[in-house]
Formats: C-alpha cells, structure tokens, sequence
C-alpha cells in the first residue's frame, strides 16, 4: 500500500491507520496519528460514562503546538481565531481554516 493512504476516524473512537490495521479506544488515552520531523499529530480522549470521546486533537508544526479542542483553536497556548495563516522563514506555511 502507498504511504498517502488516508486514515480514517469513527466514533467511540475507532481508527485504521495507513496499512489498513484498525485500533479502538476504549478509555483515557492519548493516540499519536504521526511524528515526523516538523510535524506530529496525536488526539486526546476522554472515557465518558457510555464511550470514549475524543477531547482535543493536537499537532505540533514547527515552533508552534496547534490544539482543537470542542470548537475553539489554541495557538501556543492562546485562543485564536480563524482563519488564521502564518509563514515560516524556510517558506513553510501555517493555515486554520474555519472549523
């Protein structure tokens, strides 16, 4: 299988990743997607009382730790706006769109 394949996301909460190898949650964990150079992605969950739902979904870019949490977008910390976009000196650039 190619490396591009995408993943896919169900609910409480359930993944299969690039190979086609499936993953269920079932409780207070933390999943890294990926991690690569300048770039991880990893989702946080949270076991409620009838499943696991997901609480935030984090990626780290760069310099910056980017957090979607519910419908709000943290920043480094802070609470932004979208859409927010930001470039970097090596002309990667960073772009939020609307939730």
């Amino acid at each position: 299988k190619q490396w591009y394949q995408r993943r896919v996301r169900g609910a409480d909460p359930h993944y299969s990743t690039f190979d086609g190898t499936g993953y269920s949650f079932k409780g207070d964990c933390v999943y890294q997607f990926f991690g690569c150079k300048d770039i991880k992605m990893w989702a946080d969950h949270a076991k409620d009382d009838a499943s696991t739902r997901t609480k935030s979904l984090t990626i780290e870019f760069k310099t910056d730790t980017i957090k979607l949490e519910g419908s709000s977008i943290f920043l480094n910390g802070d609470e932004v706006i979208a859409p927010l976009h930001k470039n970097y000196k090596d002309g990667a650039v960073l772009s939020i769109q609307d939730l």
